[in-house]
Order: C-alpha cells, then structure tokens, then sequence
C-alpha cells in the first residue's frame, strides 16, 4: 500500500487531536496511558467508496462509555463529565465532517474508549516544510498567564521562560485579577497577560479582559483557546485583545504575538 499524505489542514486537525486528548485525559481522572496510532486504510465504516484515507486512533484506558450514551458523545453539550461543556468532541466531529472524513468511537464500560479519525488522503508529494527560522528572545519581557489547567500553564511557563520572559501563572480570572492588581501597587506592570478563554466554573478570558481594562485602560492581553471559531477568537481586537494563539501552543507563533502586543503597548 502506498504510503498516503493526511489532508493538508495541519491547525485543524491539531486542534481535533488536542480535543480528543484532553477527553482521553478527563476519562482517566485517576491517571493512566493515552495509545495513539496511525495507518492507511482503503475501507471506512459508513463510506460507501473505498478510500484512501488515514486512520488515526485516540485510545484510552477510561472507564468506558454506557451503550445509551454512545449515539450522543458527539452532540453539542452532551457530557458526562461533572463541569464538562460537551463542546470538545462536537467540535472535533464538526472540524473532521467540513473535512470530508468521519470520527467514530467504539467503547465499553470498563475496557475504555477508541477514537478514531478517518481523514481524505492523497498519493501526491508534499513540497518539504520551510526552514524554521530562530525565534528571537523577549528577554525581562514579564508575562501574566491564566489558565485553568495545570500542564497548560506549566508548558506556557516553560515555553516562555525559554524566550526570557519572566514569568506569573493563576488558574483563573480572579487570580489572575488579584495578581494583577498585586504587581501594579508594587510597581512592577504586566507587559502581557495571556488569558485562556474558556474556564469551566471560573472566570474566562472574556470577563477576565473587561476587568483588567477596567483596572488598567493600557492592559495589553493575548487571548488563547483550543476552539478556532470562538466570536472572541475571530475578533480579538473588538474585546481588547491585541493578538491570539490557538492551543496547542508553537513556539514561533507565541513569540510573535508576544512581539505584536509588546509592540502595541510601545506604540501606545
């Protein structure tokens, strides 16, 4: 079988993988291993036409899924997660159907769930990906970071140390507001805060951004979010954001729009 190429929409299907890891994750509160795993494949379920097509499969060691739950796990706000949105994987499943593929799911309480990703391939080479230029550090650049989940902050964190900044982290808008607060009294300004949009049960990006603007009229803020669609995310600047990055997180495109809000507040 020839080795096939995924359909070339590489921040989509990031974004499809990030949703179904991050269900992975929440199906194994207690911790566990994540399988993922890759082949071609001529047959998909549902297709009437052979492929070819890639199959990429999410497998966790969860708790499984009730038979009665199955035909839903794809529905808008169908969760069964205490505090979940039963966004990620309707979001997911839009992503891969605009794509001209199918997201299944097999699973059984107790044996885990399976997810797989069946996306259009083609034979034809892909031109080689361009040479990574070197990202320029924004060394004593201080950075606010709000995110409710721990690995995210502590991968922002890490990141963001490696381009020199110097780096506070809160869980959420409140926290964040505080420590804020905190550094304007002690003389020692933000120059970007970076706010996810999305907190279950706490204060988001949104409402976080509307405070800080009360707080400080020259705030200067990115907005993150694993959902591309989001009104906020399409139009950034009309709720007081300067720049936006989409999870998971790169290295270049970080640096960028932390170059562009250091920026705006220069120019300001």
């Amino acid at each position: 079988m020839p080795a096939y190429t995924a359909y070339p929409y590489a921040g989509q299907i990031n974004q499809v993988l990030n949703n179904l890891l991050i269900n992975a994750m929440q199906a194994m509160p207690g911790g566990g291993v994540v399988r993922i795993s890759g082949r071609n494949v001529d047959v998909v379920p549902g297709q009437p036409e052979p492929g070819p097509y890639v199959a990429i499969e999410v497998r966790d060691e969860g708790s499984g899924i009730a038979p009665e739950d199955l035909p839903h796990v794809f529905d808008p706000y169908f969760s069964t997660k205490e505090g979940g949105s039963g966004l990620g994987l309707a979001t997911a499943y839009s992503i891969v159907h605009r794509h001209e593929g199918i997201l299944t799911v097999d699973s059984e309480p107790g044996n885990g769930s399976t997810f797989t990703l069946y996306l259009p391939a083609s034979e034809e080479d892909l031109a080689p990906p361009p040479a990574r230029r070197r990202t320029e550090r924004l060394d004593g650049t201080r950075v606010l970071v709000m995110d409710d989940d721990d690995d995210v902050r502590a991968v922002l964190h890490r990141m963001l140390e490696a381009l020199g900044c110097r780096v506070s982290t809160a869980a959420h808008g409140a926290e964040a507001l505080r420590v804020y607060e905190q550094a304007m009294r002690d003389g020692a300004r933000f120059d970007v805060v970076i706010l996810d949009l999305t907190v279950p049960g706490g204060m988001g990006g949104e409402e976080t951004m509307r405070r800080l603007l009360a707080i400080d009229p020259e705030v200067r803020a990115i907005v993150a979010s694993g959902y591309a669609h989001s009104p906020v995310m399409a139009e950034h600047r009309a709720h007081g954001f300067q720049a936006v990055v989409h999870k998971p997180f790169e290295m270049e495109i970080l640096a960028e729009a932390l170059r562009q809000t250091v920026g705006a507040r220069a120019a300001s």
